[in-house]
């Protein structure tokens, strides 16, 4: 094989490697890319973030009505705080009424009279930005005793 067959080979390698990694690299660098979350609100359907709203951490709230979203059954004014939301994921919202996703806001959770913090919506908190960092006893509080909550601590 000569030079020139030889760069010819290389170059149609070349080609044909970007071409094949093309949509993962794209993929990649959107999946990263610094979008900010807007507000919007939705009705029963299935949306795709990265298409139908933009990814980040939302605030989901409920307007009106009963609904499912995301296999979580919502009623009025029924909250969920800091979910985020990835490019390429499926969002469902099943059910009669509206909900509202608006960006996170992490507000602040001031220590009530009593020297407790209480947490009023579920949802996802940031120690350090919401919470002061140290040890807590955690206790509950529900309508019925049938009701657990889920806590998970991540680093």
């Amino acid at each position: 094989m000569n030079k020139f067959k030889f760069t010819i080979f290389i170059f149609i390698v070349v080609i044909c490697s970007f071409i094949i990694a093309y949509p993962y690299i794209t993929d990649f660098i959107n999946r990263y890319k610094e979008v900010e979350p807007k507000e919007m609100t939705l009705k029963s359907g299935e949306y795709i973030v990265g298409e139908d709203m933009n990814q980040g951490i939302y605030d989901i709230e409920v307007i009106n009505g009963k609904i499912k979203f995301m296999q979580k059954e919502l009623s009025a004014k029924d909250k969920i705080l800091g979910v985020e939301l990835t490019n390429g994921e499926h969002i469902g919202v099943e059910g009669k009424g509206k909900v509202r996703l608006s960006p996170a806001n992490f507000e602040t959770i001031k220590m009530s009279k009593a020297g407790q913090y209480e947490i009023h919506h579920s949802g996802f908190y940031k120690i350090g930005l919401q919470l002061p960092e140290g040890e807590y006893i955690l206790s509950y509080a529900g309508k019925t005793e049938k009701e657990k909550p889920f806590v998970q601590i991540l680093s």
